[in-house]
């Protein structure tokens, strides 16, 4: 028997707005834009702990950012030019050493909402000694505004 546990993961995950996770990602692009929607620019940037390719429009499931007042529901954020580690568009790539100067992403906080429940169950054979534990991760969905090259034509 095989069990998809992506298929049932997601179906478990729900956010505030009815949405279930598969219903999010599965928003189909035109194969020959992909990578380049927009305004052309494509950017790789690290935030919470992790690397992410993003383009206009794109939905991004993010670990909680801090702090809370300026990843606040509704906001628009500009995100630093230290996060941002490489941008490129069909004509030009634009590798950081570590950073790229020049760039500009914007992106708009969708809501805060918590993962799916993870149970930690600890065991110690032939001692009765057992431990069920819940987790649930909270996470930030991002919605890329806006990606721009500021940069000098020389770089």
């Amino acid at each position: 028997m095989i069990v998809d546990h992506k298929a049932s993961y997601k179906s478990q995950l729900s956010s505030s707005h009815g949405l279930h996770l598969d219903q999010i990602s599965s928003t189909e692009k035109d194969p020959a834009a992909s990578g380049f929607p927009g305004s052309g620019w494509f950017a790789v940037l690290s935030l919470a702990g992790s690397q992410h390719k993003v383009c206009k429009g794109d939905l991004m499931v993010l670990d909680r950012l801090k702090p809370e007042d300026v990843w606040a529901v509704g906001k628009e954020v500009e995100v630093d030019e230290e996060s941002i580690l490489l941008m490129g568009s069909k004509e030009r790539t634009v590798v950081g050493l570590p950073n790229v100067k020049g760039g500009k992403v914007v992106v708009r906080v969708e809501e805060k909402t918590r993962d799916a429940k993870v149970v930690v169950f600890k065991k110690r054979r032939r001692k009765s000694s057992r431990r069920k534990q819940g987790f649930r991760a909270e996470k930030t969905v991002c919605r890329v505004l806006e990606v721009v090259w500021e940069g000098d034509e020389e770089e």
